[in-house]
């Protein structure tokens, strides 16, 4: 898209923030240096200077640590997923029917929201009825007003996945495998 502009308007020269606000790859970087270099640009980082005049060596070595810094946030992050699940906690946001606690920059848990678990009970116990299709539960979620997080409502394919989610009875899956979470089920297995 950007190099789709830069041919659309007259531009002098591209302005960035920071290299590594531009590009966390280092081979995507000097690609689209080049390209953006190739169309008579100059390449200008507001903390790095021109990064088009002289050596690219600079400009490079930035890049380098930036796609490293990339990848060592990435297995922090991975790491402390991997922790929680060990713990016995959902590494992910929990599904319809539980809210996540926590203060800001503490570990988020989870409990069942006060308003929606009870809903998400009803609609389990009565689909093991065999009297309501998924278009019926779908139609009665929304006239509950359980939503996706985007507000729209439950389509089918999302009321199959909370149906066959282990997590509503005590189950947490990361990664292939699966526990006991702390977590308070909400329905029996």
């Amino acid at each position: 898209e950007l190099l789709t502009a830069i041919d659309e308007f007259k531009v002098d020269a591209l302005l960035i923030y920071k290299i590594d606000r531009f590009n966390r790859n280092v081979a995507d970087f000097r690609d689209t240096k080049k390209a953006i270099e190739a169309k008579g640009l100059e390449m200008i980082s507001v903390l790095e200077g021109n990064i088009s005049q002289g050596s690219s060596l600079i400009a490079n070595i930035l890049a380098s640590v930036a796609e490293w810094e990339s990848e060592v946030n990435g297995q922090r992050t991975r790491d402390a997923l991997d922790q929680k699940f060990r713990e016995g906690w959902q590494p992910t946001p929990p599904p319809i029917g539980y809210m996540s606690v926590g203060k800001e920059k503490e570990r988020k848990t989870c409990k069942p929201d006060p308003y929606a678990s009870p809903i998400i009970v009803d609609l389990f116990q009565m689909y093991a009825t065999g009297n309501f299709s998924i278009l019926e539960i779908q139609e009665w979620l929304a006239g509950q007003n359980i939503v996706s997080k985007n507000g729209t409502g439950l389509g089918h394919s999302v009321i199959h996945m909370i149906l066959q989610n282990p997590f509503y009875h005590g189950l947490i899956r990361w990664r292939g495998q699966s526990k006991k979470g702390k977590h308070k089920a909400i329905i029996t297995k």
